[in-house]
């Protein structure tokens, strides 16, 4: 329990006993009253002054306005992955702090935004048969996801020359691409004649790159790393050919937990053409010619990011589709339980049938067709579930095998490798992405799974393995865009559905008291609170230009208490805009 304070909140919670969460509606007339102003404004300094005085010197990188390639000059597909780029150099401007010299950290001067060099225009492929003897390449880096291309872009635009010197081994055909499309854009009904041919869908998930390379970046694709020898500085491919490297990035990401995960039954061979994982291009190509038969529908199993953002996806293009989670709403893990009650009311009006707090206990072709798979479930929901294609979408597993060869350090707590503030493992070593665990310095050891984490820890391992001393900065985000249900929010901090958490929400209509679920929420704000303190914060449909995210950082670094803080208050510290119907709830936990 928080202590009560002396604000309108602090009265709210000194009512509260037992029950999982309360609320709180007033209308709004006046948004702040003056001293709710001064409060805000001096929290608000406080929380800069922090940041400010931090030991280390925070990048300053101009952030530069973004310009749209002309289509002439590259496949309108492109125009996809413009958000992404934008939206990564502000990751890095936001969490990057290096201890470079005063020279190297001051702003640099905004240039003209030139076309971005296609990957085809980078890499060159390096044929491992023709290896005889010896080879090193004096940088290489293993994966070929988001944080591989961070890294390659930072080391090029240290020194373009360098290109020449770096080797990426990924076990997929293609050039490092971005996985986050695969779920949303990809399915776009307004975007669907861009992905006809096969080099368009490439073209909108590869990534394109800043630099003008002196050279060209070497490239194995379709090949594994199967042993890694540290000491010797050796790899070991999976076509038994092998090579030295000076440094190493370890960018390998992690694999789906496979259907056997869920129920042995789903592992079935007589089920292999209908029951899949979704993690790779390959993966969406198989799903998006397996669904033609739209009368039959499909069926997504988790309902974390990847699931829910994947069944909105599948609905908007008219297919059937049932979503199958565990808990008691969708994105469980991360928000409160009304929440995610709320985001379940709202995918079934799209048309997704969301199947709560379900198990499943068998799957099995449906008597009298070729196509059909029935579910056993146990749920108060249903009893079974049909669909001619299961999804499988309940998370990875990191790869840490080749760490685990080399004796390397693993955390058996979160996953993954565990690295220090500057993404080394060991001398020479380092990892980046999903599978590094990595000291956040303001809340402790952490592995995130998100894009703009991929991008920060990939562009500091670069910037390291170039010589520089680039440090992770305090805390990395993440963001939803389910647009079809008009929902899309910002995270920062310490996410986690089992803590505390204090909202103020501005809704559509008069609050629905007791029944928080039952509410329409417009915008708003939820602190994730320990010890009385912000730890993180989701931000709902936030206000563009608002600084929103920026403050809340801020709060989050400043570890600033929410005793005694007033609605108005709280809702001034991020910016939130008025509403004349606005309510405060608070959970204590699951």
């Amino acid at each position: 329990m928080w202590g009560p304070g002396r604000g309108l909140l602090g009265a709210a919670l000194a009512a509260v006993s037992t029950n999982a969460y309360v609320t709180r509606a007033e209308p709004i007339k006046d948004p702040a009253s003056a001293t709710d102003k001064q409060k805000i404004a001096d929290l608000v300094a406080r929380a800069k002054k922090v940041l400010a005085d931090g030991k280390i010197v925070a990048q300053t990188a101009p952030r530069q306005a973004h310009v749209r390639v002309d289509p002439g000059e590259e496949t309108r597909a492109r125009a996809i992955l413009d958000r992404y780029y934008t939206i990564s150099a502000e990751a890095v401007a936001a969490n990057v702090t290096t201890t470079a010299s005063n020279k190297e950290s001051k702003p640099q001067p905004s240039k003209k935004k030139k076309p971005r060099t296609p990957p085809s225009s980078i890499f060159e492929d390096f044929d491992t048969t023709a290896i005889s003897g010896p080879c090193c390449k004096r940088y290489v880096i293993c994966g070929g996801g988001t944080a591989a291309w961070a890294a390659i872009e930072s080391m090029l635009e240290i020194d373009p020359s360098v290109a020449k010197d770096i080797l990426l081994i990924t076990d997929e055909e293609h050039y490092p691409y971005n996985r986050t499309v695969l779920s949303k854009e990809l399915w776009d009904d307004d975007k669907k004649e861009l992905f006809r041919s096969e080099q368009a869908s490439k073209d909108a998930v590869e990534y394109a790159y800043k630099a003008q390379p002196q050279g060209k970046v070497s490239i194995i694709r379709g090949k594994r790393v199967s042993f890694l020898d540290v000491d010797e500085k050796r790899l070991t491919l999976s076509d038994s050919s092998s090579l030295h490297y000076d440094k190493l990035l370890l960018a390998t990401g992690g694999s789906p937990k496979s259907p056997g995960y869920i129920s042995a039954a789903l592992a079935s061979p007589d089920l292999a053409e209908n029951v899949s994982v979704f993690r790779t291009l390959e993966d969406y190509k198989r799903l998006q010619q397996g669904l033609k038969k739209k009368d039959l529908g499909a069926v997504v199993i988790g309902g974390g990011f990847l699931g829910t953002e994947l069944a909105i996806a599948l609905a908007s293009t008219s297919q059937k589709v049932s979503l199958v989670v565990a808990e008691a709403g969708v994105l469980y893990k991360v928000l409160p339980r009304y929440v995610c009650e709320y985001l379940a009311r709202r995918l079934s009006e799209v048309g997704v049938n969301v199947i709560r707090s379900a198990i499943v206990t068998g799957a099995s072709k449906k008597p009298g067709t070729a196509d059909v798979v029935t579910l056993d479930i146990v749920s108060p929901d249903a009893d079974h579930v049909e669909g001619n294609k299961i999804i499988v979408a309940v998370g990875i597993d990191p790869d840490v095998s080749l760490a685990m060869d080399a004796d390397l350090e693993v955390d058996d707590r979160l996953g993954g490798i565990r690295v220090n503030d500057f993404m080394m493992v060991e001398p020479d070593v380092f990892a980046a992405g999903d599978v590094a665990s990595f000291h956040d310095r303001g809340l402790g050891r952490r592995r995130v799974e998100h894009w703009d984490h991929a991008v920060v820890s990939g562009r500091i391992a670069g910037k390291n393995m170039m010589g520089q001393k680039a440090r992770y900065g305090l805390q990395s985000m993440f963001w939803s865009d389910l647009t079809n249900i008009g929902v899309s929010f910002t995270a920062v901090g310490l996410v986690d559905s089992t803590l505390e958490t204090l909202a103020v929400w501005n809704l559509s209509s008069a609050p629905v008291n007791g029944a928080p679920s039952a509410n329409s929420y417009t915008s708003g704000v939820v602190y994730f609170v320990k010890n009385f303190e912000i730890v993180g914060a989701v931000l709902w449909n936030p206000k563009k230009g608002s600084g929103s995210l920026r403050r809340a950082r801020a709060l989050i670094s400043a570890k600033t208490s929410v005793s005694g803080l007033s609605q108005n208050t709280l809702a001034g510290l991020v910016n939130l805009e008025e509403s004349s119907h606005r309510t405060t709830i608070r959970t204590n936990t699951k």
